[in-house]
């Protein structure tokens, strides 16, 4: 995975440049000379202004795009400069080289309203090849049909500011390949080339040791798992998923014996055979997508 990050040169815009200047211009480009463009753009940008109104319809909301004033401007300025800090430390950590990836910041926003001041950033990383990037300690995963990005959230007021990478259907849907389509060997590494993986590890650790084992809870076979919120609210527990494989989920990962696909791209699942403290176990991992706020997270059910 570390060996497809390539440090920019100054000679490869230089020969972009000398072949677009080859290139007549034309008003009417044909369909073999438009450039192949990666779907899911404007469902991202859908799914980010959902997320800053938060469904709040009841009330009076006033949405500014980049806002210009000092205090706006400095606190997402802050925002701004503590991602791309976390960013470059996590890319030299996985020997990433210098300059081979970038931030790209493509909407700053304030939002007023009952419940005050808040502040959000839509943030892309980008490999080499301007293919979007998902990199986090002990993480690097790079998609290639759908975009994702990184929702950056500040409550000022409450000393309040996390992180959650946010999904396209498309995007999500490779996330979720990519847990079969790589070897699990492959997939044990540090760091993780796979987020989905890690989602698969979360959600049999939170079953295991976090969630309670009756019949009637959402852990059992008999009871649903719910698919999607009712609002489009930015679920703040997910802050710490990209912050990768942790010292929890690393044991959990060592553990895992096989994993086979079951399920559709739209809902997909897993089965598991996972060791777990010296006794073997099989599981069912699911991962749901909320189409409105694009995140992610996978649920475990007990076999």
């Amino acid at each position: 995975m570390r060996g497809t990050f390539k440090p920019f040169r100054p000679e490869d815009f230089d020969s972009l440049l000398k072949r677009t200047a080859s290139v007549p211009d034309t008003y009417f480009p044909t369909a073999l000379e438009l450039p192949k463009t990666m779907r899911g753009y404007a469902e991202l940008q859908k799914i980010y202004r959902a997320i800053c109104l938060g469904g709040r319809r009841s009330e009076t909301v006033h949405l500014e795009q980049n806002p210009l004033d000092p205090y706006g401007r400095n606190v997402l300025n802050i925002l701004q400069a503590d991602f791309e800090v976390e960013h470059a430390v996590a890319a030299h950590v996985a020997g990433i080289v210098a300059h081979s990836t970038s931030v790209c910041i493509n909407n700053r926003t304030s939002v007023q309203s009952s419940a005050g001041r808040e502040f959000f950033m839509l943030a892309e990383v980008l490999d080499s090849s301007l293919k979007p990037t998902l990199l986090g300690p002990g993480l690097i995963e790079t998609f290639g049909t759908g975009p994702v990005a990184t929702v950056l959230y500040s409550r000022p007021d409450d000393d309040l500011a996390v992180s959650t990478p946010i999904f396209t259907a498309m995007s999500f849907r490779e996330m979720a390949r990519t847990v079969v389509a790589t070897p699990l060997p492959d997939l044990k590494k540090l760091p993780c080339p796979s987020f989905g993986y890690m989602l698969l590890c979360e959600a049999i650790y939170d079953r295991v040791y976090s969630s309670p084992r009756s019949s009637g809870d959402m852990g059992s076979r008999g009871g649903q798992a719910p698919l999607h919120h009712s609002e489009p609210r930015l679920d703040l527990s997910a802050q710490e998923k990209l912050l990768g494989m942790s010292a929890e989920m690393n044991e959990i990962s060592v553990g895992i014996r096989k994993i086979d696909r079951v399920g559709t791209s739209l809902t997909p699942g897993f089965t598991v055979e996972c060791e777990v403290d010296g006794t073997l176990a099989n599981f069912e991992v699911w991962f749901l997508r909320n189409y409105r706020t694009g995140q992610a997270r996978g649920v475990a059910f007990e076999r």
